[in-house]
This record gives C-alpha cells, structure tokens and sequence, in this order.
C-alpha cells in the first residue's frame, strides 16, 4: 500500500510540475504577443510620422511655390499700376 501511496504522490507532484510548466508557456506566450502587439504599433506610429513629415515636406514646397508666384504677381501688378500711370500722364499731356 505504501507503494501505491508514494507513486500517487509521484504522480501528484508530476501533474503538478507539468501544470506548472504548462502555465509558464501560456505566460511567455501571452508576453511574447502583448511584444508583438507594441512592436507593430511602434512601427504603425514610425509609418505615421514619416507620412506625417512627407505631408509637410510638400505643404512647405506648395508654400514656397505659392510665395515665389506671389512676389511674381505683386511684380506684375506693379509693373501694370506703373504703365496706368504713365498712360494716365500721357492722356493729360495730351488733351
């Protein structure tokens, strides 16, 4: 009888230790996919701010772009104002 109570204990303690090791694996497991679940939000946000930069980058192209065609037009409504002027001048010289 001894015999059968000391490998019930074996088994006890066996059971035990394979629970043990089984609920260490779920729990590297879970670890390993709660990792992975950051790492891809990490780069989903590197992907995101480098779209984000890319916007910017030709936002500030457009701008420039925009500015140069301002001072462009501020040159041609000078230019314009300046000739109304002188055929301004010229009808009064004139009459």
């Amino acid at each position: 009888m001894s015999i059968d109570f000391a490998l019930l204990i074996a088994l006890v303690g066996a059971v035990g230790s394979a629970v043990a090791i089984i609920r260490g694996l779920h729990d590297r497991r879970l670890y390993v996919m709660a990792q992975g679940a950051k790492e891809e939000r990490l780069l989903r946000l590197r992907d995101d701010l480098d779209r984000a930069h890319e916007k910017i980058r030709v936002l500030e192209s457009c701008r420039h772009e925009a500015d140069i065609d301002m001072e462009a037009m501020k040159k041609d409504i000078e230019y314009i104002k300046a000739s109304v002027d002188e055929i301004k001048n010229m009808l009064r010289s004139g009459r």
